[in-house]
C-alpha cells in the first residue's frame, strides 16, 4: 500500500479521531452547586486527556517529516510563512473574535473571565494559556516546533539520541515554569512529535506490530493498569499517552484495512475547523445548563453535537459567502 493511500486510509481515520475526543472532552460543565465534574463525566475526561493532545504532536511529527520526504520544505522564509499563515493567523483572529464575545457579550458566564483592556488581550496572545479560547495553546505550541525541526528534519542518523534528549525535555518540563508563548508546553510536546518521526521512519515495521493482536491487547492492559493504578501521578502520563497512541494507531490501521472510515468520513478534511470553532458553540450552548434551563445530561449532548453542526455551518458560510475570511480557519 502505498503512503498517499495510507495517509486517506488511517492519517485521516486517527485526525478525525482526534479532533472528535477534543469536542467530546470540551462538552463537560462544571456542575452547578459543586463548581466540579460528576465523577463519571471527570472519568471520561480524563480518559481522553491522557493522550488526546499528545496524540496530535505525533500526527504533526509524522506528517511533517512525509511533506519534507514528498515534496521537501523550501526554504526557511517559506517555510515560516506558510506555517504563520496556517496557525498563527488563525489563532490571532480566532482568539481575537472569542476575546470580544467573552469580554463584551459573555464574561459573567466565563470561567476565566476577561478583563476590557490592551494589556490584557496581548498577555492573552502571548500567554497562550490564558487566551480566551483556551483551546488555542496548541497552535503556537506546534508553530514553534515545526520552527525548530525545520533545522533537524532529514537527519535520520541522529533520530535516536534526539529521541532521547526530546524524552529529557518533557520529563523535566514539569520543573520549567515559562508560560510565555507557551514554552514548558513545547518542551513537553516536543517528544511526541518526535514519537510522530520516529514511527513514520520505522513504519513498516511499526504499523505489523501495531496491528497484532496480542500486542494489542497488551497495550490495553498496560494502559488501564496505569490509569486504574495512578491515574494522578505525573510520572507515568508519558507511557500512558503513548499506550493511547499506539492503540489509536492500532485501531485506526485495522479499520483502514477494511476501508471503515471514522463517522462514515463525515469529519474528513475539516478536523482543524472544528478544532478552530468548536469553542464557540460549546461555550454558548453551556449557558443553557448555568441558568438551569437544561439538565446536565442534555448540555453534554448538544454541547458536543452544537460543536459540529456549528462548525460545518460556519465552513459552508465563509466558503461560500467570505472566501476572503478563509485564511483565518485554515481554509
Amino acid at each position: 500500500m502505498e503512503l498517499r493511500k495510507q495517509k486517506i486510509d488511517y492519517i485521516t481515520f486517527i485526525q478525525s479521531l482526534a479532533v472528535t475526543l477534543v469536542v467530546i472532552g470540551h462538552s463537560f460543565p462544571k456542575e452547578i452547586l459543586t463548581d466540579s465534574l460528576p465523577a463519571w463525566a471527570a472519568c471520561i475526561r480524563s480518559l481522553i486527556y491522557s493522550f488526546h493532545m499528545p496524540l496530535f504532536f505525533v500526527l504533526a511529527g509524522f506528517l511533517f517529516v512525509y511533506s519534507f520526504e514528498k515534496k521537501g520544505l523550501g526554504s526557511f522564509k517559506e517555510f515560516f510563512i506558510k506555517k504563520f499563515n496556517r496557525l498563527i493567523i488563525p489563532y490571532i483572529a480566532v482568539g481575537s473574535v472569542a476575546y470580544c464575545l467573552k469580554t463584551f457579550i459573555f464574561n459573567s458566564f466565563a470561567y476565566r473571565p476577561s478583563t476590557p483592556s490592551v494589556l490584557f488581550y496581548l498577555k492573552s496572545m502571548l500567554y497562550p494559556w490564558s487566551n480566551p479560547n483556551i483551546y488555542l495553546w496548541f497552535l503556537p505550541t506546534i508553530f514553534i516546533v515545526f520552527l525548530i525541526f525545520y533545522f533537524l528534519v532529514g537527519r535520520k542518523k541522529y533520530i535516536v539520541p534526539i529521541f532521547v534528549f526530546s524524552l529529557m525535555l518533557s520529563v523535566l518540563s514539569d520543573n520549567i515554569s515559562i508560560s510565555f508563548l507557551n514554552i514548558q508546553g513545547v518542551l513537553y510536546y516536543i517528544f511526541y512529535f518526535v514519537c510522530g518521526i520516529m514511527i513514520f521512519y520505522y513504519k513498516n515495521k511499526l504499523f505489523d506490530l501495531f496491528k497484532n493482536k496480542f500486542f494489542i491487547l497488551t497495550t490495553l492492559s498496560i494502559y488501564l493498569s496505569i490509569y486504574l493504578s495512578a491515574i494522578s501521578s505525573d510520572i507515568v502520563k508519558i507511557p500512558l499517552a503513548l499506550c493511547g497512541i499506539v492503540l489509536s494507531f492500532s485501531m485506526a490501521l485495522i479499520c483502514s484495512d477494511k476501508n471503515y472510515k471514522f463517522l462514515w468520513g463525515i469529519l474528513d478534511g475539516w478536523y482543524y475547523q472544528i478544532y478552530l470553532l468548536s469553542w464557540f458553540a460549546q461555550t454558548g450552548l453551556r449557558i443553557f445548563y448555568q441558568i438551569n434551563l437544561i439538565s446536565y445530561y442534555t448540555c453534554v449532548i448538544i454541547m458536543i453535537l452544537g460543536a459540529f453542526l456549528f462548525s460545518f455551518l460556519m465552513i459552508k458560510i465563509i466558503a461560500n459567502y467570505f472566501p476572503r475570511l478563509k485564511i483565518f480557519i485554515g481554509m
